[in-house]
Protein backbone atom coordinates (compact mmCIF):
# COMPACT_ATOMS: atom_id res chain seq x y z
CA UNK A 1 0.00 0.00 0.00
CA UNK A 2 1.61 3.04 -1.19
CA UNK A 3 2.30 5.88 1.68
CA UNK A 4 -0.61 8.59 2.68
CA UNK A 5 1.19 11.99 1.21
CA UNK A 6 -0.86 13.96 3.74
CA UNK A 7 0.53 11.38 6.49
CA UNK A 8 4.13 12.51 5.21
CA UNK A 9 3.87 15.99 4.84
CA UNK A 10 2.26 16.11 8.65
CA UNK A 11 5.51 13.75 10.03
CA UNK A 12 7.81 16.00 8.23
CA UNK A 13 5.74 18.98 9.53
CA UNK A 14 6.04 17.69 13.02
CA UNK A 15 9.81 16.91 12.10
CA UNK A 16 10.36 20.34 10.94
CA UNK A 17 8.69 21.74 14.26
CA UNK A 18 10.75 19.53 16.46
CA UNK A 19 13.91 21.22 14.83
CA UNK A 20 12.67 24.24 15.21
CA UNK A 21 11.58 23.72 19.02
CA UNK A 22 15.13 22.24 19.88
CA UNK A 23 17.23 25.20 18.06
CA UNK A 24 15.13 27.79 19.23
CA UNK A 25 18.04 29.21 21.15
CA UNK A 26 20.03 29.59 18.20
CA UNK A 27 17.11 31.39 16.45
CA UNK A 28 16.24 33.42 19.45
CA UNK A 29 20.12 34.49 19.84
CA UNK A 30 20.76 35.27 16.18
CA UNK A 31 17.70 37.14 15.70
CA UNK A 32 18.50 39.55 18.99
CA UNK A 33 22.04 39.90 17.01
CA UNK A 34 20.56 41.13 14.20
CA UNK A 35 18.57 42.87 15.37
CA UNK A 36 20.37 44.90 18.12
CA UNK A 37 23.63 45.15 15.00
CA UNK A 38 20.60 47.14 12.50
CA UNK A 39 19.33 49.69 15.55
CA UNK A 40 23.03 50.25 16.44
CA UNK A 41 24.11 51.13 12.97
CA UNK A 42 21.35 53.30 12.99
CA UNK A 43 21.53 55.31 15.73
CA UNK A 44 25.63 55.97 14.33
CA UNK A 45 24.36 57.55 11.60
CA UNK A 46 23.80 61.25 11.55
CA UNK A 47 20.16 62.27 10.61
CA UNK A 48 19.10 63.56 7.80
CA UNK A 49 16.18 65.79 7.58
CA UNK A 50 14.50 66.27 4.08
CA UNK A 51 12.69 69.22 3.43
CA UNK A 52 9.82 69.86 0.16
CA UNK A 53 8.40 72.92 -1.44
CA UNK A 54 6.02 72.46 -4.44
CA UNK A 55 5.92 74.88 -7.44
CA UNK A 56 3.19 75.52 -9.50
CA UNK A 57 4.30 75.90 -13.36
CA UNK A 58 2.26 77.22 -15.61
CA UNK A 59 1.94 77.79 -19.16
CA UNK A 60 3.31 80.74 -21.04
CA UNK A 61 1.15 82.99 -23.29
CA UNK A 62 3.28 84.44 -25.25
CA UNK A 63 4.16 81.83 -27.32
CA UNK A 64 0.46 81.65 -28.67
CA UNK A 65 0.65 85.24 -29.41
CA UNK A 66 3.33 85.28 -31.82
CA UNK A 67 1.35 81.72 -33.38
CA UNK A 68 4.25 79.06 -32.18
CA UNK A 69 2.45 76.98 -29.90
CA UNK A 70 -1.39 76.53 -28.16
CA UNK A 71 -1.50 78.20 -24.49
CA UNK A 72 -2.27 74.96 -23.33
CA UNK A 73 0.50 73.02 -24.57
CA UNK A 74 2.33 70.11 -22.35
CA UNK A 75 4.72 71.46 -19.99
CA UNK A 76 7.95 69.50 -20.38
CA UNK A 77 8.89 69.60 -16.29
CA UNK A 78 12.07 67.64 -16.81
CA UNK A 79 13.43 70.76 -18.97
CA UNK A 80 12.13 72.90 -15.67
CA UNK A 81 13.95 70.14 -13.19
CA UNK A 82 17.25 70.93 -15.41
CA UNK A 83 16.22 74.63 -14.86
CA UNK A 84 16.21 74.12 -11.32
CA UNK A 85 19.36 73.20 -11.38
CA UNK A 86 21.31 75.54 -13.71
CA UNK A 87 24.11 77.35 -12.66
CA UNK A 88 21.94 80.65 -12.58
CA UNK A 89 19.46 79.40 -10.19
CA UNK A 90 22.33 78.69 -8.06
CA UNK A 91 23.80 82.02 -8.06
CA UNK A 92 20.41 83.79 -7.00
CA UNK A 93 20.48 81.36 -4.14
CA UNK A 94 23.71 81.87 -3.35
CA UNK A 95 23.17 85.64 -2.68
CA UNK A 96 20.31 85.01 -0.70
CA UNK A 97 21.95 82.14 1.88
CA UNK A 98 25.26 81.65 1.03
CA UNK A 99 25.62 79.18 -0.10
CA UNK A 100 24.08 76.74 -2.66
CA UNK A 101 23.76 73.03 -1.51
CA UNK A 102 22.78 70.70 -4.17
CA UNK A 103 18.59 69.71 -4.01
CA UNK A 104 16.70 67.60 -5.92
CA UNK A 105 13.53 68.57 -8.50
CA UNK A 106 10.86 65.66 -9.09
CA UNK A 107 7.25 66.28 -10.92
CA UNK A 108 4.21 64.65 -9.09
CA UNK A 109 2.64 62.66 -11.04
CA UNK A 110 -0.39 63.94 -13.60
CA UNK A 111 0.26 67.40 -12.67
CA UNK A 112 1.83 70.49 -13.08
CA UNK A 113 3.83 70.50 -9.81
CA UNK A 114 7.54 70.30 -9.35
CA UNK A 115 8.85 69.51 -5.99
CA UNK A 116 11.95 71.31 -4.75
CA UNK A 117 13.77 68.64 -1.71
CA UNK A 118 16.77 69.63 -0.21
CA UNK A 119 18.62 67.23 2.76
CA UNK A 120 20.60 68.42 5.43
CA UNK A 121 21.69 67.47 8.89
CA UNK A 122 19.67 70.54 10.46
CA UNK A 123 15.96 70.81 10.01
CA UNK A 124 15.59 74.19 9.83
CA UNK A 125 18.41 74.41 7.10
CA UNK A 126 16.71 71.94 4.79
CA UNK A 127 13.25 74.16 4.97
CA UNK A 128 15.51 76.83 4.39
CA UNK A 129 17.29 75.65 0.96
CA UNK A 130 13.80 74.11 -0.55
CA UNK A 131 12.68 77.15 0.04
CA UNK A 132 15.61 79.84 -1.14
CA UNK A 133 15.87 77.68 -4.37
CA UNK A 134 11.99 77.48 -5.27
CA UNK A 135 12.17 81.19 -5.01
CA UNK A 136 15.36 81.62 -7.10
CA UNK A 137 13.72 79.53 -9.63
CA UNK A 138 10.25 81.30 -9.44
CA UNK A 139 12.76 85.06 -10.26
CA UNK A 140 15.12 83.23 -13.01
CA UNK A 141 12.17 82.03 -14.90
CA UNK A 142 10.33 85.34 -14.10
CA UNK A 143 13.06 86.78 -15.50
CA UNK A 144 13.15 84.91 -18.57
CA UNK A 145 9.15 85.51 -18.92
CA UNK A 146 9.20 88.82 -19.09
CA UNK A 147 11.83 88.73 -21.11
CA UNK A 148 9.61 86.61 -23.57
CA UNK A 149 6.92 89.09 -23.30
CA UNK A 150 9.23 92.13 -24.35
CA UNK A 151 10.37 89.58 -27.37
CA UNK A 152 6.70 89.16 -28.15
CA UNK A 153 5.77 92.83 -28.10
CA UNK A 154 8.93 93.31 -30.58
CA UNK A 155 7.62 90.63 -33.01
CA UNK A 156 4.17 91.98 -32.90
CA UNK A 157 5.21 95.58 -33.47
CA UNK A 158 7.17 94.64 -36.57
CA UNK A 159 4.01 93.10 -37.65
CA UNK A 160 1.74 96.48 -36.96
CA UNK A 161 5.22 98.23 -38.73
CA UNK A 162 5.15 96.01 -41.76
CA UNK A 163 0.61 96.70 -42.13
CA UNK A 164 1.46 100.27 -41.61
CA UNK A 165 3.49 100.00 -44.69
CA UNK A 166 0.81 98.41 -46.75
CA UNK A 167 -1.32 100.51 -45.14
CA UNK A 168 0.82 104.04 -46.47
CA UNK A 169 0.97 102.54 -49.99
CA UNK A 170 -3.22 102.06 -50.47
CA UNK A 171 -3.99 105.77 -48.21
CA UNK A 172 -3.23 107.51 -52.06
CA UNK A 173 -3.30 105.42 -54.91
CA UNK A 174 -2.72 106.78 -58.17
CA UNK A 175 -5.78 107.44 -60.55
CA UNK A 176 -8.28 106.85 -57.17
CA UNK A 177 -11.14 109.38 -56.63
CA UNK A 178 -11.27 110.45 -53.34
CA UNK A 179 -13.56 108.83 -50.67
CA UNK A 180 -14.02 105.65 -52.42
CA UNK A 181 -13.68 102.66 -50.08
CA UNK A 182 -11.02 100.53 -49.82
CA UNK A 183 -11.70 96.70 -48.57
CA UNK A 184 -8.27 95.72 -48.51
CA UNK A 185 -7.49 99.17 -46.12
CA UNK A 186 -10.41 97.85 -43.99
CA UNK A 187 -8.92 94.32 -43.63
CA UNK A 188 -5.14 95.77 -42.80
CA UNK A 189 -6.56 98.53 -40.16
CA UNK A 190 -9.05 95.82 -38.41
CA UNK A 191 -5.56 93.94 -38.38
CA UNK A 192 -3.72 96.46 -37.27
CA UNK A 193 -6.38 96.82 -34.43
CA UNK A 194 -5.78 93.78 -32.98
CA UNK A 195 -2.17 93.78 -33.28
CA UNK A 196 -2.10 96.47 -31.05
CA UNK A 197 -4.24 95.61 -28.39
CA UNK A 198 -1.48 92.60 -28.14
CA UNK A 199 1.04 94.51 -28.14
CA UNK A 200 -0.53 96.64 -25.25
CA UNK A 201 -1.29 93.83 -23.01
CA UNK A 202 2.47 92.57 -23.68
CA UNK A 203 3.56 95.27 -22.48
CA UNK A 204 1.57 95.08 -19.58
CA UNK A 205 2.71 91.80 -18.66
CA UNK A 206 6.34 92.89 -18.78
CA UNK A 207 5.75 95.63 -16.99
CA UNK A 208 3.76 93.82 -13.94
CA UNK A 209 6.44 91.16 -13.88
CA UNK A 210 4.11 88.24 -14.44
CA UNK A 211 5.28 85.06 -13.77
CA UNK A 212 4.59 81.24 -15.44
CA UNK A 213 5.57 80.04 -11.92
CA UNK A 214 4.48 80.39 -8.26
CA UNK A 215 5.17 78.95 -5.04
CA UNK A 216 2.15 76.61 -4.22
CA UNK A 217 3.23 75.51 -0.80
CA UNK A 218 6.45 76.52 0.93
CA UNK A 219 8.60 73.94 2.90
CA UNK A 220 8.29 73.53 6.09
CA UNK A 221 10.64 72.58 8.99
CA UNK A 222 10.44 68.36 9.49
CA UNK A 223 9.73 67.45 12.64
CA UNK A 224 11.66 64.31 12.28
CA UNK A 225 14.44 62.69 10.33
CA UNK A 226 14.02 61.13 6.83
CA UNK A 227 17.18 58.95 7.79
CA UNK A 228 18.09 56.69 9.21
CA UNK A 229 15.02 55.21 9.60
CA UNK A 230 15.53 52.94 13.26
CA UNK A 231 12.42 51.32 13.09
CA UNK A 232 12.46 50.24 9.24
CA UNK A 233 16.02 49.24 9.96
CA UNK A 234 15.17 47.47 13.19
CA UNK A 235 11.87 45.72 11.33
CA UNK A 236 14.60 44.42 8.61
CA UNK A 237 17.03 43.31 11.08
CA UNK A 238 14.22 40.94 12.66
CA UNK A 239 13.01 39.53 9.65
CA UNK A 240 16.79 38.96 8.14
CA UNK A 241 18.15 37.54 11.86
CA UNK A 242 14.91 35.36 11.88
CA UNK A 243 15.58 33.65 8.72
CA UNK A 244 19.08 33.51 9.44
CA UNK A 245 18.65 31.93 12.72
CA UNK A 246 16.35 29.88 10.90
CA UNK A 247 18.89 28.27 8.65
CA UNK A 248 21.64 27.82 11.20
CA UNK A 249 18.79 25.99 13.19
CA UNK A 250 18.57 23.62 10.84
CA UNK A 251 22.34 23.89 9.44
CA UNK A 252 23.36 22.69 12.77
CA UNK A 253 20.04 20.12 13.41
CA UNK A 254 22.14 18.49 10.15
CA UNK A 255 25.26 18.60 11.49
CA UNK A 256 24.58 17.00 14.76
CA UNK A 257 24.71 13.53 15.43
CA UNK A 258 24.05 12.73 18.51
CA UNK A 259 21.60 10.62 19.62
CA UNK A 260 19.52 11.91 23.02
CA UNK A 261 16.12 10.67 22.66
CA UNK A 262 14.15 8.10 20.85
CA UNK A 263 13.12 9.68 18.20
CA UNK A 264 16.89 10.15 16.95
CA UNK A 265 17.80 6.61 17.17
CA UNK A 266 14.38 6.02 14.82
CA UNK A 267 16.31 9.04 12.66
CA UNK A 268 19.61 7.53 12.50
CA UNK A 269 18.65 3.62 12.70
CA UNK A 270 15.06 3.05 11.57
CA UNK A 271 13.72 -0.32 12.97
CA UNK A 272 16.10 -0.61 15.67
CA UNK A 273 13.96 -2.01 18.93
CA UNK A 274 14.36 0.23 21.44
CA UNK A 275 15.22 -1.89 25.19
CA UNK A 276 15.30 1.29 27.43
CA UNK A 277 15.02 4.49 28.09
CA UNK A 278 17.42 6.17 30.86
CA UNK A 279 16.51 9.94 32.41
CA UNK A 280 19.53 11.65 33.59
CA UNK A 281 20.02 12.14 36.94
CA UNK A 282 22.24 14.69 38.58
CA UNK A 283 23.09 15.39 42.49
CA UNK A 284 21.86 18.75 44.21
CA UNK A 285 25.37 20.67 43.56
CA UNK A 286 25.70 19.52 39.82
CA UNK A 287 28.15 16.59 40.11
CA UNK A 288 27.78 12.98 38.90
CA UNK A 289 24.55 10.37 40.64
CA UNK A 290 26.45 7.90 41.25
CA UNK A 291 25.07 4.42 41.93
CA UNK A 292 21.22 5.77 41.25
CA UNK A 293 20.11 2.31 42.26
CA UNK A 294 21.47 2.23 45.77
CA UNK A 295 21.01 5.76 46.42
CA UNK A 296 17.63 6.81 45.15
CA UNK A 297 15.95 2.94 44.44
CA UNK A 298 12.69 4.07 44.51
CA UNK A 299 13.86 7.04 41.95
CA UNK A 300 12.84 6.94 37.66
CA UNK A 301 16.39 6.01 36.75
CA UNK A 302 16.39 3.48 39.24
CA UNK A 303 13.11 1.64 37.66
CA UNK A 304 14.73 2.35 34.19
CA UNK A 305 17.70 0.64 35.26
CA UNK A 306 15.85 -2.29 36.52
CA UNK A 307 13.45 -2.48 33.49
CA UNK A 308 16.60 -2.68 31.05
CA UNK A 309 17.62 -5.17 33.24
CA UNK A 310 14.89 -7.43 32.68
CA UNK A 311 14.51 -6.52 28.87
CA UNK A 312 18.44 -7.51 28.63
CA UNK A 313 17.51 -10.86 30.57
CA UNK A 314 14.53 -11.79 28.62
Amino acid sequence: MPPDPEATGSSQLVAYLGTLRRRKWTILVVTVLAVAVSVGFSKTQTPTYDASAKVLLQSSTTQAVIGNASPNRIINIQDEIQRLGSPSVADIVRKQIGSAPPVKGSSLTGTDIMEVTASSTVAADAAKVANAYANAYIQQRQAASVASYLDAAKIVQGQIDHLNSQVNALNAPPGASPGTPNPQLTSLNAQIGLLQQEASTLQTDASAGASDAQLLLPADVPSSPSSPKTVRNGLLGFGGGLVLGIALGFLRESLDDTITSKEDMNRAQPGLPVLGIIPSMSTRNGGAAGLVSATRPHSAAAEAYRSLRTTVQF
